[in-house]
């Protein structure tokens, strides 16, 4: 099986870890022309639009069920008196979302030193390597969708917190979703097209 790496906020992979998100929503890209005539291979990871120009297809970038992802997450190297631990064959590793340290074999070294010679500064998760990675997922499913076909039962699925008002989690997730993509040009009155990745904790 194959892993590929999948970036979450800290609110977010506080909510994998309480067991509350079981669920991601990305934006698939480039964006179909047409919205049917769609054929969605599943066990290959492979998606059809039929009504597109011939041949174009897309395959997903999170794998197919079985696969692992691993989660990129804010970080970084803990200072040890001040000196970048180039001669140490461990490094503590902190992780932003709960400030919490981790003694990690290092694979490679990193040339990570802000220069200043007082610590390390934060980096962001687009940045992190995968042997400092702490959070593995399995895929269960992979599906596409147009955004605002979710449901209450999803939104539950993407972990977040809301009263128990039907339009409230509708609320709470469009104002998510549009901190996030809004200014990508994907927002929700968009209704972009979305790979629907469930996942659980596998490690």
């Amino acid at each position: 099986m194959a892993e590929h790496p999948i970036l979450f906020t800290g609110g977010l992979i506080r909510a994998i870890y309480a067991g509350s998100k079981t669920q991601t929503r990305r934006v698939i890209k480039p964006q179909p022309f047409v919205n049917i005539g769609t054929i969605w291979h599943e066990s290959r990871g492979l998606w059809r639009n039929t009504n597109s120009a011939p041949g174009l297809r897309w395959r997903s970038p999170y794998g197919v069920p079985g696969d692992t992802l691993w989660v990129r997450e804010t970080w970084r190297l803990a200072a040890l008196g001040g000196q970048f631990p180039y001669t140490k064959e461990w490094y503590d590793i902190q992780y932003r979302q709960d400030s919490s340290y981790r003694k990690i074999k290092f694979e490679r070294k990193p040339h990570l030193s802000n220069g200043r010679g007082n610590g390390f500064r934060w980096r962001p998760s687009i940045h992190m390597f995968k042997w400092m990675c702490r959070l593995f997922l399995t895929v269960k499913s992979i599906r596409v969708q147009r955004l605002q076909d979710i449901t209450v039962n999803d939104i539950r699925a993407e972990g977040l917190s809301f009263k128990q008002e039907f339009f409230e989690p509708f609320n709470v997730f469009v104002k998510c979703w549009d901190t996030i993509n809004a200014k990508r040009g994907f927002g929700w009155d968009m209704n972009p097209w979305v790979w629907v990745v469930e996942f659980e904790r596998s490690k």
